[in-house]
């Protein structure tokens, strides 16, 4: 990334006619390089990889949809890492990455007749490791439809279902923060806030984050639980589902604290995706 920012420093300052930035092959090569100098072990595709995903980065920076690329530190817990079918097999107690056999315990068992063709090796806030497969199956299984349209109303208690039928209901939203406004939650975020401050590093601060880190995790799981229910809910009964643009980034800059929190503790964005990609 420095590589990039630096070339990106050197050329702006240039008139347009004069800017010639790094294509990939030399970025890959320099990188390639400088790892080798500092001795460090890696993966080639792993480099391509990550160079495009900067790549993307700097090309929503150019067109104004997103912010300038920030350093991620490789001393975060969350990390991830994309892995290609030439370097993962797996059988039923280890999976196989880059020539290291890893002990792993399968969610399901994986169709015989399923084709590997992609996945993501991540580490949670908790630090545990997930690793996420991308398999395609051939399905000739012939889904029944039920006719039936609906159209999603979300606000920051509840979701109004209106359908085609005629029919209106309301799924309250259960307070999936509830914890993380807990005194202990945040007697334990005073903490660690006092002691980074004071740049205090040490083991009793990395256990206090630790800790931090679980209960986050805990709250972040009973949501994505209930939206994955309810999206099976909606796409299995539904055959078309209509959601009104709520314009979430804009709502976010409103002057009030106290919605920003709210919104943002909700996640609509995740139950939209869920139910985009179930359907």
């Amino acid at each position: 990334m420095s590589l990039k920012i630096k070339d990106f420093s050197l050329n702006s300052s240039l008139p347009k006619a004069d800017r010639k930035y790094l294509k990939f092959n030399d970025l890959y090569s320099l990188t390639k390089d400088h790892l080798k100098e500092r001795g460090i072990k890696f993966n080639s595709g792993v480099i391509q990889d990550e160079l495009r995903k900067l790549d993307d980065t700097f090309s929503r920076f150019y067109k104004k949809t997103g912010g300038f690329p920030k350093y991620k530190s490789s001393k975060q817990l969350e990390q991830s890492i994309i892995i290609r079918n030439q370097a993962t097999s797996w059988d039923e107690k280890k999976l196989k990455i880059f020539k290291k056999k890893i002990k792993t315990k399968f969610h399901r068992d994986i169709p015989v007749d399923s084709k590997f063709t992609g996945g993501i090796v991540k580490r949670e806030s908790d630090g545990k490791f997930f690793v996420i497969l991308n398999l395609t199956l051939e399905d000739e299984t012939q889904y029944s439809k039920s006719g039936i349209e609906c159209a999603l109303d979300m606000n920051i208690e509840n979701i109004a279902i209106s359908n085609t039928n005629g029919r209106r209901k309301l799924i309250s939203l259960p307070n999936f923060s509830k914890s993380k406004y807990s005194r202990t939650y945040i007697k334990l975020q005073q903490q660690l806030s006092k002691r980074y401050k004071n740049k205090n590093f040490s083991k009793n601060t990395k256990r206090l984050q630790k800790k931090s880190n679980k209960m986050y995790k805990k709250i972040k799981n009973k949501k994505e639980d209930f939206f994955h229910k309810l999206s099976n809910q909606l796409t299995n009964q539904y055959d078309r589902i209509t959601i009104e643009d709520l314009g979430i980034k804009k709502m976010k800059e409103s002057k009030s604290h106290n919605l920003n929190r709210l919104i943002s503790d909700i996640s609509w964005g995740s139950l939209i995706q869920k139910i985009k990609y179930k359907k």
